[in-house]
């Protein structure tokens, strides 16, 4: 905000002073909670499937039964009995027959189609909340002009005159002449003051959450100077317990988790790097940040980020993670309701974070309550829908990946990969130097073909080098047994077998796996070697019917890389010794990809499709050797020393990987119909499959006016991010200052902290609220 104010302000210490006359109140439960609830879950679904037989709107109302109205649900149909028993599912005539328990009794008809279970879940959850049900059912048309004029919280904030008391001597603030001048007009008067020893308890326990020790309580109740508690208070803002404890309350408000399991919305479990927003938010706090830096950082900071390496601040890259860990399910195989439902959950943390406005509720129609038409809600849906979480959208019968961006300027980022190079062609001329042999890209087999789905004979003795069980049992041919879902290769005396990952990246990745013997009745075990390219990662032997663990090792990849693991037979007199080879890849950096051998191959072959990214080949040699020391002239040795020296210098550095965080970028989801920047339409009843009016990107209208400047470039979300910190806006201020009224002391001005809108409730003291958010602008 212009002025810089910070999240630790002015407002907060005068907050503070008020603590010696205060008590702690409990924290108000918003009323409109159920009635939000309605709105966007309920309503949307009736409309769409219930209305044209049981409303207003009906040609003929259905069984006696409207839907339109909370009247008409209690009071039922020509059964008698009530549609909905608020609080109790189990009575409820309506909850009975969409759920299909009753064959006489199934709403909507079955030829029309059952609510899915997700919608079913709502409406059980509605009734249990007591059934709210407000408005009409349709939304009336509303001018936002007017709108402005009537609801407070979209006026100017004032700056109030600070109003005369009779009691001046116990005015110790500006604040306290507002406090007590609603007192003295109502004819009451202040509590007496607390004792020290309970002041610097509040104070302690509400800014850093933890209880004063024992020589802090004595060090003030032995000072008794004027600024006495101001000290304490100053002490107590310096702590770094004051992030932990008011970054909390910020983490509360934007939903943070670090695990999407611990919501049961399903998809992969973990946001492993989650806890960087959570450090950036305490360290915010800490470090005294400008709100209206906060407020941009966690909206646009990966465009307030600069690439010049001497000026980029990772900080701005992780505050966008607030974005990326919210209240949806990775695991949808709806991807494309999935991309709809993470754009609506930024939308809503936005309005009732920073703006105090349940702006989600116009997704599916105008807003019942508040001036924001459902073109407006697309409009902001247009600036998030050309951003992206991301990396892309995932496949239908697995989890979406959370994007993980690089903590690193591009110019970091260039000089990483020009390491990356120097470090394999140093590599090259070692193995090269000492005679590594070179398991090279194969030539004989193939990629994963579909063709080899099981044991074939060739000439009653050969085998193919690779081949796979994509049953979902055992299959046992002769003495060979091939698990369920497994690839085995297989080495003749004069062949060694392989298989081999191709990289599609620049990066570190690591890698695991197992060995097993799938033929315990012939053969004498195999030898095993795994490779990054010309460089032996790690080896091993196995006996006729034995397994063993493909060690964790690390390799730092690039774009066609190959990480092989070769099966050489232990002698030359056995031909079958089929071993069952499993292998993982993990990228360490980036998106977090993971391959695997068997599911990958076991399911390209299944889908008839191919990756491009497993090979299985055969080739002709022994395990490779190296040269000894001895076999080298003295230049070779100089130059191999030299070469070695460079390249462990560089593998160390490169050993520590980038640290990546979840964030936002710019541009829609890769790989989606929303790549790129883009304007979107209008879902129809909030259906993405109902497309209607194209919409302009841009800001809500009852705030930002009819004549904004159009978005042209980018998402808009530097331009959201700035009108929202901007002065000029009548909410942001308001809204956090209201937070900090209630934590301190247990409920706010207003007591709907997210809503300032009309199904808030409006501020108990208008002229102390705009007193302090004017302070803090």
């Amino acid at each position: 905000m212009s002025r810089r104010s910070a999240i630790r302000s002015p407002s907060a210490k005068l907050m503070i002073g008020l603590l010696m006359a205060a008590a702690f109140y409990p924290v108000a439960a918003s009323p409109s909670r159920g009635v939000e609830f309605f709105e966007k879950k309920i309503r949307p679904v009736l409309v769409e499937r219930c209305y044209k037989c049981h409303s207003a709107r009906s040609e003929k109302v259905k069984g006696d039964l409207r839907l339109d109205s909370r009247e008409g649900m209690l009071k039922g149909g020509e059964s008698g009995k009530p549609g909905v028993v608020p609080g109790d599912d189990n009575k409820s005539l309506l909850i009975e027959s969409i759920r299909y328990k009753n064959e006489d009794l199934q709403m909507p008809p079955p030829k029309e189609g059952k609510l899915s279970d997700e919608q079913i879940a709502d409406f059980v959850s509605w009734v249990k909340m007591g059934a709210p049900y407000p408005g009409t059912e349709e939304s009336e048309i509303r001018n936002p002009k007017s709108e402005i004029e009537l609801w407070w919280s979209f006026q100017s904030i004032k700056n109030p005159k600070v109003p005369s008391v009779k009691n001046r001597a116990w005015v110790k603030s500006p604040v306290d002449n507002f406090i007590l001048a609603k007192l003295e007009g109502n004819g009451l008067i202040p509590a007496p003051p607390t004792d020290k020893r309970t002041l610097i308890r509040r104070a302690t326990f509400d800014l850093i959450g933890l209880p004063p020790t024992p020589w802090e309580v004595e060090a003030f109740l032995s000072d008794n100077s004027p600024d006495a508690f101001a000290k304490v208070v100053d002490r107590l803002l310096a702590s770094p317990h004051y992030g932990e404890r008011w970054g909390r309350h910020w983490l509360d408000v934007v939903r943070y988790t670090d695990s999407f399991d611990a919501r049961g919305i399903g998809g992969e479990a973990d946001v492993p790097e989650a806890y960087r927003y959570r450090d950036w938010v305490v360290n915010a706090f800490n470090r005294d940040l400008p709100y209206d830096e906060f407020v941009r950082e966690q909206i646009a900071g990966d465009i307030l980020a600069t690439n010049e390496a001497a000026r980029f601040d990772p900080g701005k890259m992780i505050a966008t993670g607030v974005m990326a860990i919210g209240e949806w399910g990775t695991g949808d195989a709806d991807k494309e309701k999935m991309l709809t439902d993470i754009v609506d959950d930024q939308i809503d943390v936005t309005g009732r974070a920073f703006l105090g406005l349940t702006l989600a509720c116009a997704r599916c129609h105008d807003h019942k309550f508040d001036p924001i038409p459902t073109e407006d809600y697309y409009s902001l849906a247009g600036i998030y829908f050309s951003s992206h979480i991301l990396p892309r959208p995932g496949a239908k019968t697995a989890g979406s990946p959370v994007l993980r961006i690089p903590l690193a300027s591009t110019a970091e980022l260039d000089l990483r990969k020009e390491k990356q190079t120097r470090a394999a062609a140093l590599e090259r001329e070692i193995n090269a130097a000492t005679g590594v042999a070179l398991l090279n890209k194969p030539t004989r087999g193939a990629q994963n073909k579909p063709t080899l789905t099981a044991l074939n004979l060739s000439d009653g003795i050969d085998l193919p080098s690779a081949v796979a069980n994509s049953g979902d049992t055992p299959l046992e041919f002769i003495t060979i047994r091939l698990p369920a879902r497994s690839i085995a290769v297989h080495p003749s005396p004069d062949r060694a077998a392989a298989l081999a990952w191709q990289s599609p990246l620049n990066g570190a990745v690591e890698v695991s796996g197992r060995v097993a013997d799938a033929d315990d009745k012939c053969g004498n075990g195999v030898e095993w070697v795994l490779y990054h390219s010309q460089k032996a990662l790690a080896s091993g032997k196995i006996d006729n019917g034995g397994q063993q663990d493909i060690p964790r090792a690390e390799a730092e990849v690039h774009v066609g890389d190959l990480i092989q693991v070769a099966i050489f037979p232990k002698d030359k007199d056995h031909g079958c010794d089929t071993t069952v080879v499993e292998l993982g890849i993990h990228e360490r950096d980036g998106e977090g990809r993971t391959w695997r051998v068997p599911d990958d191959v076991v399911n390209d072959f299944a889908a008839k499709s191919n990756t491009g990214l497993w090979y299985f080949f055969a080739f002709q040699g022994d395990p490779p050797v190296t040269l000894t020391p001895n076999e080298l002239s003295a230049e070779e040795k100089a130059s191999l020393v030299r070469w070695k020296e460079e390249l462990a210098a560089l593998r160390a550095e490169l050993s520590r990987p980038v640290p990546v965080a979840h964030g936002l970028q710019e541009g829609g989801v890769p790989e989606s119909a929303h790549a790129g920047i883009h304007d979107v339409q209008v879902h129809i009843r909030g259906r993405y499959d109902r497309l209607g009016k194209l919409v302009p990107r841009g800001l809500p209208r009852v705030l930002a006016g009819e004549n904004q400047p159009p978005i042209n470039e980018g998402s808009g979300r530097l331009e959201l991010a700035k009108w929202i910190a901007s002065p000029s806006n009548p909410l942001t201020a308001r809204v956090l200052v209201n937070r900090l009224w209630q934590h301190h002391f247990g409920e706010g001005i207003v007591r709907t902290p997210n809503n300032f809108g009309k199904l808030g409730e409006p501020p108990t003291h208008p002229e102390l609220l705009d007193y302090l958010a004017h302070r803090f602008i």
